[in-house]
């Protein structure tokens, strides 16, 4: 084969690279919140509240131990301390930090343990240290202590079990105004309590929840739903969809065309789809017998829900709610354009899983993309999906990244092993990442407007083509060092099946006696490493 490369076709197989990612210019540090060799803040918790960005900070001394809550607008000059040392001792944390009608309110444990008491506080900030305020404290026992944490309207709910018994859990409400924080109502007096230990949804400033009075059913385990204003007349039964003595047990709340949707089950063993607008006779089912349905998600004016490996879609009405594809039993997120799905799929042999990654525009037609990277940690930007994860069958090769519901759109923007939770703000990805020189600080990545990093945008340092191919691959460095640069490629099951040393710029990687399918191919010139799938066809 002649090894022919013309200039203009680097530009031309731009959109054919777009895998490509600089490791060691995609990513920077946002800014060193605690400067010292070695200190770290350890960023996390991020919310945003009012245009605000807040999150909380953890140090750990040799002799002290501190909590801070930071806000930003998204420059590192406008990143600054809101409140110091909320705790400041090495036995507590932040639980839970919430947006209430516009004001930050978040929640602490300050002490105890599996085994003894444990105070909790409640606080809200207005973004100034003065406005960050203690609303109230709560003692609780181990079991018992704040759980299911929902807004409604311009209130914070939860459930909590008495310091007596912390089975006795029962709703509990706070206003924002210092002692406020009660319980409602004792809905099942006695030893067992009237909440169920699962989520709660919010809608038309109530609560929704799965509740018990014995002397309604006669069995206080028979939770049915129950929605409440935070006031004791204003707690009622919605509906006894489960006539009996068996539960019901409303759950997966969404809401969708005024409505609040939810599944439930009615006698028949598993969970249909449900709807409420708050009243007995305004609550009925969608879809009976449903195989545990789901709801999840509101794309393009439908609801969108899992049943199994399925993803279903519904317009409210039963013969509006309709199959739309298998092998999607997790929904991951929607952006403006596309819903994105995961499956796991079983292999016989290592990795042992395979993640199919979808996009669907609500048709039973999408891409699948195949990745082993394996997260729970999502954001949606551009268009795009971004996560935290590791690429298995190649050791190393972990950190963020991107998929846009494409093989070649699929790829690791940047390596960081010790990369914390993502955020987005502001159309910037912040999240907690480590350096030898700073430990655990504040970290960003913000992609253009086109999805694409700026390296990948400008003319690439490197490039790959054709891609797909028949094995024949051409590969252009723009600026190969005078160090050696190397080529590795590895097959998905982590067998590497090609190893060579680069000396020129221009160069072609011959892997046609390869089977078929998807492989990685690491470049390393010594100051920075490029990874990418190929495909082999």
């Amino acid at each position: 084969m002649k090894k022919i490369l013309l200039n203009s076709m680097l530009t031309a197989t731009l959109s054919a690279c777009i895998g490509w990612s600089n490791v060691a210019n995609a990513q920077s540090l946002f800014k060193d919140l605690v400067p010292g060799a070695n200190q770290g803040s350890q960023p996390k918790d991020f919310i945003t509240v009012s245009g605000t960005m807040y999150f909380i900070t953890v140090i750990n001394g040799s002799s002290s131990y501190s909590h801070r809550l930071w806000k930003s607008d998204g420059t590192p000059g406008g990143t600054v301390v809101v409140k110091d040392s909320i705790i400041n001792t090495n036995v507590g944390d932040v639980m839970k930090m919430f947006d209430v009608n516009g004001t930050l309110f978040y929640t602490l444990a300050k002490n105890g343990s599996a085994t003894s008491a444990t105070l909790f506080e409640i606080w809200k900030s207005d973004g100034t240290t003065a406005g960050t305020v203690r609303i109230d404290s709560l003692t609780c026992s181990a079991g018992g202590t704040p759980q299911n944490w929902i807004v409604a309207g311009d209130k914070l709910f939860f459930s909590k079990g008495s310091v007596a018994n912390p089975f006795d859990r029962e709703l509990w409400v706070c206003d924002g105004t210092p002692g406020s924080t009660q319980m409602v109502v004792d809905l099942n007096p006695g030893t067992i309590g009237g909440l169920s230990n699962q989520p709660m949804g919010a809608y038309n400033g109530k609560v929704y929840f799965q509740g018990s009075e014995s002397s309604n059913f006669g069995a206080p385990i028979n939770f049915e739903l129950y929605s409440s204003d935070g006031t004791v007349a204003g707690t009622t039964l919605v509906k006894d969809i489960n006539p009996g003595t068996s539960s019901s047990e409303p759950g997966s709340w969404v809401l969708y065309n005024s409505e609040l949707y939810f599944n439930a089950n009615n006698g028949s063993g598993t969970k249909g789809l449900w709807k409420t607008d708050g009243t007995t006779v305004g609550t009925m089912e969608v879809l009976a017998n449903a195989n545990d349905f789901n709801p999840k998600v509101v794309f393009n004016n439908f609801l969108y829900a899992t049943n199994g490996i399925n993803l279903w879609k519904s317009d409210g009405t039963t013969v509006g709610t309709v199959f739309v594809m298998d092998s999607a039993n997790v929904i991951n997120g929607a952006t403006s354009s596309y819903l994105f799905t995961q499956y796991m799929k079983s292999l016989a042999v290592a990795p042992y899983f395979e993640m199919l990654y979808k996009k669907t525009d609500g048709t039973t037609s999408s891409t699948i993309s195949y990745d082993h990277g394996n997260s729970a940690s999502y954001v949606l930007l551009n268009d795009k999906m971004y996560q935290r994860g590791q690429n298995y069958p190649v050791a190393g090769i972990s950190g963020l990244w991107v998929n846009d519901g494409t093989e070649v759109g699929t790829s690791l923007l940047f390596n960081a092993p010790y990369m914390g939770l993502p955020y987005v703000f502001n159309g910037t990805i912040f999240f907690s990442n480590f350096s030898s020189a700073e430990g655990y600080e504040l970290w960003s990545y913000t992609p253009v407007s086109t999805g694409l990093s700026a390296i990948q945008n400008s003319q690439p340092e490197v490039t790959i083509y054709p891609n797909p191919s028949n094995g024949h691959f051409q590969l252009n460095i723009s600026n190969i060092p005078s160090v050696k640069t190397t080529v590795e490629i590895y097959s998905t099951t982590g067998e590497k099946v090609y190893g060579g040393t680069i000396i020129k710029q221009q160069s072609e990687i011959d892997i046609s006696n390869l089977s078929n399918g998807i492989y990685f191919a690491r470049i390393n010139d010594q100051t920075k490493v490029y990874s990418t799938k190929i495909i082999v066809q």
